[in-house]
């Protein structure tokens, strides 16, 4: 029964138990799935491993997430919002258009995330952000292509002036490093396939 779902359930007006069966039917690509791959999140090489434990990119995990799970690629972040404030310590990682305030996130420890071993985070804007923010031991972290106020010093990366202790250099990028132009995710439009 490979790509069948059977739900059975009563119901409230003492009907026999009834079986929906709902069959998995594969759907042709839209034109609004094309325009997705457009976003730098599918074109990012960064290698990770899958939840199986393969040797992969954050790309094609994304690509994957947007094909098989209804959440699309908001699915494989624990926070995904249009505007973010944290006020309590988050295991977890985030994509957002504006952080605005908020000290301490990241996955860590053993916990189930969809890239397995990369903890992947995407804020377009920072305004304000804690010094224990991207706590992940394993992480990439992109910013908007117009994030001015976050800078690289050596393997430091400071917001507005501020070190970030956890976040090196080196897992750093702006959207336009991945994929000239393109936005690494459109929240808006994200949100419009969620609605």
């Amino acid at each position: 029964m490979a790509g069948i779902t059977v739900f059975w359930g009563a119901s409230i007006f003492n009907d026999p138990v009834q079986a929906i069966v709902f069959e998995k039917v594969p759907t042709p690509q839209t034109s609004s799935e094309k325009e997705h791959e457009d976003f730098s999140i599918y074109q990012d090489k960064t290698e990770s491993k899958d939840v199986d434990g393969n040797l992969t990119t954050v790309g094609e995990i994304a690509k994957d997430q947007n094909k098989h799970n209804v959440l699309g690629v908001a699915g494989m972040f624990h926070i995904f919002l249009k505007e973010t404030n944290i006020s309590a310590d988050t295991n977890g990682n985030v994509a957002t258009k504006t952080y605005h305030s908020g000290n301490e996130f990241g996955t860590r420890g053993k916990i189930h995330n969809l890239t397995a071993t990369k903890d992947v985070n995407y804020i377009e804007k920072i305004e304000d952000i804690g010094a224990n923010a991207f706590r992940a031991q394993d992480q990439t972290v992109v910013v908007g292509k117009d994030s001015d106020n976050v800078q690289k010093q050596s393997n430091q990366v400071f917001v507005n002036g501020k070190r970030l202790d956890h976040l090196h250099a080196k897992d750093l990028r702006k959207e336009d490093e991945i994929h000239l132009g393109h936005k690494y995710i459109d929240i808006d439009r994200e949100f419009k396939k969620l609605e």
